[in-house]
């Protein structure tokens, strides 16, 4: 990390200790397992299906069965039901599971003040049959260095767990708080600006997800992770990726000059348009909240939020390229603190959205990501 403001000074700063609860692996009996026996004195959960296609429309149903083999679900008591996805910290809007990521889900389930005795595990499959390529999540974060909460925030979404930090890519965009000047917004004041008009906010912090106008907007809050992981998981199944990116960087150490080559492919027909930022991580900023900071968007191109006029309508399979060339902000020697984003924009029916996105080191390159 590098001391780039002056002396340091740390602010005091409390982080709550987060926790992601893990599902553990259950046995797929390929099928339904209405039939099992129910135990005896415990409420028994169980599902039609243990497998489904990751379409994000197949599901599974569940039922919940009392001590004396009624099955709750068919009565009045079904209101008192609710199923929790041990896997993700998330509870069922109802009695069935769909989903859009591969992978087991471990579900158990509450009547009123009872658990039930087991758990069951649902297996989601097959992702690349229906989203070709990898889908990362664009997350603008708008705040500052000098603000308490945004600090807070940041440490919680480091702590993330692997897996949901793999599918976003985070533009941490700078503005000055409370009076104090934030030096790294110098280049992106105008962007914070118009981001926070056109989302209706105007405090610190702020998440905006791939600019779509439904999404929550999640800012200061006791419970962060939750929150995100759900948006990303809504964003995922309601946004699959129409397109793919790949990236060939170059960068001068002469010259302190850099190039960006990308190349999009659409897997669906649609309008689309590419634009590039230049991520900075690893900093530190004398007074600043936080003991060091990541993502800062450095500079963005100017169609962050509109398509520009190189916007193209693209068939199945079709390609289009995107090139950008400039000078670094800073010095040569920061060129290795330094990641390239590009992100593809996509008409959304009228409205514009971030369709997918991808990242790379200053100096290198990136092949399309594809869901194996």
């Amino acid at each position: 990390m590098k001391r780039i403001f002056g002396n340091i000074m740390f602010a005091a700063a409390a982080f709550a200790a987060l926790t992601a609860c893990e599902g553990n692996a259950g046995e797929d009996t390929g099928g339904s397992i209405f039939d099992e026996e129910y135990a005896t004195g415990v409420y028994t959960l169980v599902a039609d299906k243990t497998t489904i296609e990751a379409n994000g429309s197949d599901a599974a149903t569940f039922k919940l069965y009392s001590p004396e083999g009624e099955d709750l679900t068919a009565t009045a008591q079904r209101n008192y039901i609710t199923i929790e996805n041990k896997t993700t910290g998330e509870t069922l809007d109802g009695l069935t599971f769909t989903g859009t990521l591969d992978g087991d889900y471990t579900f158990f389930a509450y009547f009123k003040n009872s658990r039930s005795n087991n758990e069951v595990t649902i297996t989601v499959q097959n992702r690349a049959k229906y989203e070709r390529y990898y889908k990362k999540v664009a997350v603008y974060d708008l705040t500052s260095a000098y603000c308490g909460p945004c600090a807070t925030l940041a440490a919680a979404l480091e702590a993330m767990d692997e897996e949901w930090a793999d599918r976003m890519v985070l533009f941490a965009i700078h503005g000055s708080f409370q009076g104090q000047h934030d030096l790294w917004s110098q280049n992106t004041n105008n962007v914070l600006a118009a981001l926070m008009t056109e989302f209706g906010t105007g405090a610190y912090p702020c998440l905006v997800f791939n600019l779509d106008p439904d999404a929550t907007q999640i800012g200061t809050t006791s419970a962060p992770l939750p929150a995100v992981v759900a948006e990303l998981q809504k964003q995922i199944s309601s946004y699959p990726a129409y397109s793919g990116i790949k990236i060939d960087t170059e960068y001068s150490e002469e010259t302190n000059t850099y190039t960006v080559n990308a190349e999009l492919t659409a897997s669906s027909a649609g309008e689309f348009d590419l634009g590039c930022a230049l991520l900075l991580d690893g900093q530190v900023m004398g007074g600043g909240m936080a003991d060091h900071y990541n993502d800062i968007v450095r500079n963005i191109s100017g169609n962050y939020m509109r398509m520009s006029d190189n916007k193209k309508t693209l068939a199945a399979d079709e390609k289009m390229t995107y090139t950008a060339e400039g000078t670094l902000p800073d010095d040569a020697s920061y060129a290795g603190d330094y990641r390239v984003a590009v992100f593809s924009l996509r008409n959304n029916g009228g409205s514009v959205i971030i369709d997918n996105v991808a990242v790379c080191p200053l100096g290198e390159d990136v092949d399309y990501r594809l869901n194996e």
